[in-house]
């Protein structure tokens, strides 16, 4: 067995719960316009967001969704609990980087930091993220080849319902995926 390099010990070291604290920690930054992401989604984006519900603030939909970083931490051994977290953030990355960052000026590293990690995250546990843009959305779901593949040749509407079909909120949930596969069958 030969050396590790320091990038084979850096890979080895990463811990979930020392990931999901640096993402906290970027997120939690001043680094749009000397703003946080929840900020400036609270400010210029929640409002016209179809998918908040009757949340009014970032506040509102971690405390709904329970992941608020104390709920992420308590719960860390549930992969679900960490990927809504994921996905929220996610979601909040689209609407900044949609609604609010063609007239920024200012933009710090840690963005982009924040995107990169949430990003390696998902991928870490082997899941992609998905924009679905005409439904202003973003999902996380298990990496599937096939999944991908039948996504990118049938229509959009079709693909979005192919890869909501794929989200990891429906794993081994077969009488809810056999409901959508039906509905979708009605509506064609």
């Amino acid at each position: 067995m030969g050396r590790k390099n320091i990038f084979e010990i850096l890979a080895e070291k990463e811990d979930i719960a020392y990931q999901l604290d640096r993402i906290e920690t970027l997120l939690s930054k001043h680094s749009i316009d000397g703003w946080t992401l929840e900020e400036i989604i609270d400010e210029y984006c929640i409002r016209d967001w179809k998918y908040r519900g009757r949340c009014t603030s970032c506040r509102e939909i971690r405390k709904s969704l329970c992941i608020t970083f104390g709920e992420v931490k308590k719960n860390i051994e549930d992969i679900n609990v960490v990927l809504n977290y994921l996905e929220y953030i996610s979601n909040l990355i689209w609407l900044c980087n949609d609604k609010y960052m063609y007239i920024v000026e200012d933009c710090d590293a840690e963005y982009q930091y924040l995107q990169e990690n949430v990003i390696g995250l998902v991928e870490d546990f082997g899941y992609e993220i998905k924009v679905l843009d005409e439904e202003e959305r973003v999902l996380i779901v298990e990496k599937n080849p096939a999944v991908t593949a039948v996504s990118e040749i049938v229509p959009i509407e079709l693909s979005n319902k192919v890869i909501e079909y794929n989200h990891f909120r429906l794993k081994g949930e077969l009488e809810e995926k056999n409901r959508r596969v039906k509905s979708w069958i009605i509506l064609n």
